[in-house]
């Protein structure tokens, strides 16, 4: 029996533009997911629910091998979600931290889930939902990202640009893909990355990126702070934090000894 079970595209009745997948802000978005089954689901879960969140440009996807450890390991449910404006979530000219972690304490809500286990990684929205919606939130987990301010790389911007040229060439195949983003990126692993976001509709010749690369590109600023700086404002359970040794998101002197 397969132990992932995908949910069905699943949207709010709201007011939309003329694109099936934009919806007019600020709404929440419902967020598609992949749920991962305890082994032993009539025993009493050894570990409390965790909801994994991706980085920038990621998706559920990338988190399927380590949410069935999770899920196998700590016998509990896990479900990674796709955050808006990546995998298969709907779309939203709004892209901020803050809207996107009341998308996930909206999908808390509907799945009636309490004390969670939280892990975000890459990006701050795990951190803040912490910060908005604490009593949801039973633990903490923040991988390869701080609550500072860190000027996103340059190079995120390129990553996008050499999407939109993909895009604008009308590649018909995936290794085509590849040669054009091999030309600015020489990382073998990250342009498999990014191109996990490249898909082609069953009618459809070309390949096209799932994600919205203006959205995403007009959002970078903002995604290079950290909405929350007064003293007051606390989360104040269980907080673990993972850092790379060999990643620069996190800068050395930000880092506890």
């Amino acid at each position: 029996r397969n132990n992932i079970v995908n949910s069905p595209i699943s949207i709010m009745k709201r007011t939309y533009t003329n694109n099936p997948h934009m919806i007019t802000p600020p709404d929440t978005v419902k967020l598609e997911y992949s749920i991962y089954e305890p082994p032993r689901p009539r025993e009493r879960p050894d570990s409390p629910p965790i909801i994994i969140l991706h980085g920038l440009f990621g998706s559920k996807q990338n988190w399927k091998i380590l949410s069935r450890a999770f899920s196998h390991r700590l016998n509990t449910h896990v479900f990674a979600l796709d955050l808006r404006n990546h995998g298969s979530s709907p779309h939203s000219e709004i892209h901020n931290y803050e809207i996107m972690a009341d998308d996930v304490n909206e999908f808390i809500h509907d799945h009636w889930l309490k004390e969670v286990v939280i892990l975000g990684h890459s990006m701050c929205v795990g951190m803040v939902l912490a910060l908005r919606h604490e009593k949801r939130i039973g633990q903490l987990v923040v991988v390869d990202t701080a609550p500072i301010y860190a000027r996103l790389n340059e190079n995120f911007k390129d990553y996008i640009e050499v999407m939109k040229e993909i895009e604008q060439l009308g590649v018909t195949t995936r290794r085509q893909a590849d040669q054009v983003m091999r030309d600015y990126i020489s990382d073998h692993v990250l342009r498999q990355f990014l191109l996990t976001n490249l898909k082609r509709e069953a009618h459809e010749q070309k390949y096209s990126f799932q994600i919205p690369l203006d959205i995403l590109k007009d959002s970078l600023e903002t995604l290079s702070g950290f909405p929350f700086y007064s003293a007051h404002q606390a989360f104040h359970k269980k907080t673990l934090f993972v850092v790379g040794t060999r990643s620069n998101y996190v800068p050395p002197k930000d880092i506890l000894s």
